[in-house]
Order: structure tokens, then sequence, then C-alpha cells
């Protein structure tokens, strides 16, 4: 009897999930896509942290629950509709890796995994005016901008409509400088704007500036003309009137002095 002998390999396939990077801010919101597709009509949603699975967030019998876990307690929201979990203001432990179980209707299931990142929001540029000039209607300006954050890239733009600009030289330290002539009896005042960009995020200043030639002297207000007019016609008048006496006055004064000295 001759006995066949059959060998049955069994290969095991890893089967290595996708995981989707998502970004946010410290102190803003982020929603994380379940993935899901719109066709589906959830039925049941699970969110979870951990290697252990621990729920933050789930959606099971029609009821929701976004307070599971203390941490995220008053802080997510669960879209029923699309499976997606919005966090909102966002602690630098939220930075972690999530993971969703879908189910819908008709018993298809789906599960997924999001790896939410931590950035920090860009500052503020600081603008610094290094000169300025202006003369017959044109006017010089050199502005210097400059970042606390590193890597970023600067530009600048500027807003306004009663401007023409001649000339505009930008400089690769953040530097700018700007001649432009005025088109307008009005305010003449022109915003520059400096803007820091970095990735997907990007923050600005602004700083205004008014072109103007210096004031001319203001000129002697007329009542004040009139006034030392009047003042000097009156002293004068006087002086013509009195000729006389003050003459006298004058002599008798000398007079007086003279004979106090023989004394």
């Amino acid at each position: 009897m001759k006995l066949q002998s059959l060998v049955i390999t069994f290969i095991q396939v890893a089967v290595v999930e996708s995981i989707t990077d998502v970004f946010g801010y410290h102190g803003g919101n982020v929603t994380l896509p379940s993935g899901a597709s719109s066709s589906w009509n959830l039925t049941k949603i699970e969110w979870s942290i951990y290697r252990n699975n621990t729920w933050i967030a789930t959606y099971q019998r029609k009821k929701i629950n976004v307070d599971r876990l203390h941490s995220y307690k008053g802080r997510l929201h669960l879209d029923t509709s699309s499976g997606d979990l919005t966090i909102r203001n966002l602690k630098v432990t939220d930075a972690t890796e999530y993971s969703v179980d879908l189910i819908d209707d008709k018993g298809r299931d789906s599960s997924n995994k999001i790896r939410l990142n931590l950035r920090k929001k860009l500052q503020k540029p600081t603008i610094q005016i290094v000169n300025s000039n202006s003369e017959n209607g044109e006017c010089w300006v050199k502005l210097n901008c400059s970042s606390a954050d590193e890597g970023v890239n600067l530009t600048w733009t500027w807003h306004s409509e009663i401007f023409n600009r001649t000339s505009s030289i930008p400089g690769s330290d953040g530097s700018f400088m700007l001649r432009f002539t005025s088109t307008s009896t009005r305010q003449k005042q022109v915003t520059f704007t400096c803007s820091s960009t970095k990735d997907n995020d990007s923050a600005s200043a602004d700083y205004t500036l008014t072109c103007e030639d210096p004031s001319p002297p203001k000129p002697t207000p007329a009542w004040l003309v009139l006034f030392i007019g009047v003042f000097l016609g009156v002293l004068i008048t006087l002086v013509v009137i009195y000729r006389d006496k003050i003459k006298t006055g004058c002599i008798q004064a000398k007079e007086t002095v003279l004979k106090g000295s023989v004394i």
C-alpha cells in the first residue's frame, strides 16, 4: 500500500495598515478623518487610543458618548454621518496615534489609523523702521522685518490706493526699501504688511506710514498782527502828543541828578 503525503504550507501574510498623518496647532482645533465611504450609513463608530484600544468617543445604538476619557472631556465632537472626530483646544498630550473602527447598516466594516502631529503656531513678526524721508510728494522708506521663528519665509506687501510705486528693493535679510509718490491730496498713508510663512502656517504684522512733506512754518495769525499794529500806533501817537512834556521831564530829571552829585 502506497501512502501519499500531502504537505500544506501555510503562508501568513502580514497586512500593514497605513497611517494617515494629520497636523494641528497647539490651542487650535483639528478634525481626524475616519476614512469612511460617503455612501455608508454608519451604525457603529469607535475611536480609541493606546495599544489597548482605550475608547475616547463612540457611537452605538444611535447614542453618542464623547466623554469616556477625562483628558478629552468637553473637547470632542463626533460626526455620526462621516465618522470624523474633531478635537478642540489641542494639548501636547493629544499628539498620539488614533484608531477608528466603523460598521455600517449593511454589516461592512473598516478600520483606520491616524497619527496626530502638533506644531507650534508661528509668532507675529516684528517690523522696525530703519529710515524714511519725504520731499515734494515723494517718499523713501526702509523697513526691516524679523521673526523669532526659525526657517520661515518673510515676504512684504503693501496696501494703498493713493500711492504709485516707482521702485522697490526687497532684501534677503527681511529688509525692504520702497520709493513711492503721492497721487492724492487726501491723508497720505500706506500700510506695509510683513508675512512670515512656514509649511501651511503663517503670521503677519502691519506698519502704517504717513508720507507728508515737512510742515512749513505757520503764518502769524492776522489778529496778532492787527493787535501789534494798533498797539504801536497808539504808542507813537502818545509820544507825539506828549513829546514836550516828556522832553521837559527828562531835563528836570537830569538836573536833579546833577544837583545830587554836587551835594
